[in-house]
């Protein structure tokens, strides 16, 4: 893309670094592409295939191109003032349709969720703690450094269904269903991970180890005193890494599979109570309502966010929770 290093050298502009992220992804896209030469559907069709991951980022891009294009104007470089009428008359809603079915997916719906688990106990070796891990993240039990997991103990987990989360912010007992309660004390059982032998039919096997004797998920490692936060949260993600890999064909992150879970527990009160949960993520996100009763969703079930921010990560991508 044709930028003007006037532009990248000049100390009035704020968050340069937003706007070299932006040129890079575009270069990426078409080198050749000039702004101020380029048709409505030129950009159109160069936006769709930059591939924004949600229409924040679509909107910010456009925003992005727009400042730019003005400051070349004011500043005299260019003078085809058409460009600014043509990022103006973008419609944004219909390109983000548009790219709902180029951008990757982000979440995973229950029908998918269901179809991934009943996979996963195909797998040759370790299948039990494949599914499980998928499972309890999806079910609530996460955070960002996998504290929760690394420290859920069989001792924590109750008759009723009820599991003791761990978080470093606080405890609090989550409700899950019963075949993953099931799943997490038949894993606390279990301390050796197998692996494909090139020596024999026999899988090579080696111990696992957990922050406490009836640690639920434990990694493989020499010692103790060798399990950090570093390598337990690596070693769970390279397990995750697998899964989305093998049996769903997107990049699927761990909190990503974590907010699909809260939506359908959302979407299981929102049938409990007669709403449809589209039009109850319709409301403005300032709405008294849709504040008050997904707060307390998302609070019975640990998250540790605003409800502004959950719903800005899930808003672009309520086509996936359809039904």
């Amino acid at each position: 893309m044709k930028i003007h290093n006037e532009f990248l050298n000049d100390n009035s502009i704020k968050h340069l670094g937003s706007y070299i992220n932006v040129f890079k992804v575009i270069d990426s896209v078409n080198s050749s592409f000039d702004l101020f030469l380029c048709d409505i559907k030129e950009l159109i069709d160069l936006l769709i295939n930059s591939k924004p991951g949600s229409k924040y980022t679509l909107i910010n891009r456009v925003g992005l191109l727009r400042a730019y294009a003005k400051w070349c104007i004011d500043n005299k470089k260019e003078s085809n003032k058409d460009v600014l009428t043509m990022l103006d008359s973008l419609d944004i809603d219909d390109i983000w349709d548009k790219l709902k079915y180029v951008v990757d997916q982000k979440y995973i719906n229950h029908a998918q969720y269901l179809d991934i688990t009943a996979e996963l106990e195909w797998e040759d070796y370790n299948a039990l703690y494949y599914k499980t891990l998928f499972m309890a993240i999806y079910e609530g039990i996460y955070d960002k450094d996998l504290y929760s997991i690394r420290h859920l103990r069989a001792r924590d987990i109750r008759n009723d269904c009820h599991v003791l989360i761990k978080k470093r912010s606080g405890n609090l007992y989550l409700k899950i269903t019963e075949e993953l309660r099931n799943n997490l004390i038949e894993l606390s059982k279990i301390d050796i991970w197998e692996s494909f032998s090139y020596r024999g039919e026999n899988p090579a096997k080696t111990i696992m180890r957990g922050e406490y004797p009836d640690s639920v998920f434990k990694v493989t490692t020499k010692s103790l005193s060798s399990i950090t936060t570093k390598s337990f949260k690596e070693f769970c993600y390279n397990k995750f890494k697998k899964i989305y890999k093998n049996y769903l064909g997107f990049k699927l992150k761990p909190h990503s599979l974590y907010l699909s879970g809260l939506m359908h527990k959302i979407q299981i009160r929102c049938k409990e109570d007669s709403y449809n949960i589209n039009d109850i993520f319709s409301l403005h996100k300032k709405d008294a309502f849709f504040t008050n009763y997904v707060t307390k969703i998302l609070t019975e079930n640990g998250y540790e966010y605003s409800v502004y921010r959950f719903r800005m990560n899930i808003i672009d991508f309520m086509y996936v929770f359809s039904e």
